[in-house]
């Protein structure tokens, strides 16, 4: 049996749930931050880079915060706070509005495809193809439609499949 089919996923607005605001106070030499991180791994030697400091003077204080998401990326979460409350030697706060989390960050794209697939009897997928293309808008192309690709075969585990996409 096979099936071919077209499939359509909407562009999906990025609105995160957690706030978007970061604390930082200075104290005996070191800056603390409490942050929206997705890593703070990662935000602890952004943060130094960026205030030219050992990344052993940076403390970072997060609340686990979910799934990974650019909107959460330490660029986004902390880029003020230190440097201010460094300037003006207190603590310093910042807040952005919820709007400006969309406004950070672009929906994820839609994609258009077609999808046909070879099944067995007993309802086995032996083949797959796709086709996606993948609606980046106005921004350079995102990687949703390869990632498409790859989720199909992780989840359906085709014993052949050949997958082609493009952006728009």
């Amino acid at each position: 049996m096979v099936l071919d089919e077209t499939f359509v996923t909407p562009n999906t607005s990025h609105q995160c749930l957690e706030t978007r605001t970061s604390m930082a106070y200075w104290q005996n030499g070191k800056v603390f931050i409490h942050c929206s991180t997705q890593s703070t791994s990662q935000t602890v030697p952004a943060v130094a880079r960026w205030l030219n400091i050992d990344p052993s003077q940076v403390v970072v204080i997060s609340e686990y915060t979910g799934a990974v998401s650019a909107a959460r990326s330490p660029a986004l979460s902390l880029s003020s706070s230190p440097r201010y409350c460094r300037r003006r030697q207190r603590s310093g706060h910042v807040a952005h509005q919820p709007r400006g989390g969309a406004l950070h960050r672009r929906a994820r794209p839609g994609l258009l495809g077609r999808m046909k697939v070879g099944f067995t009897k007993e309802g086995k997928i032996t083949a797959l193809d796709m086709f996606v293309i993948c609606d980046s808008g106005p921004y350079e192309p995102a990687g949703d439609g390869r990632q498409a690709g790859s989720i199909v075969s992780l989840l359906y585990q085709p014993s052949a499949m050949r997958w082609r996409g493009s952006q728009c």
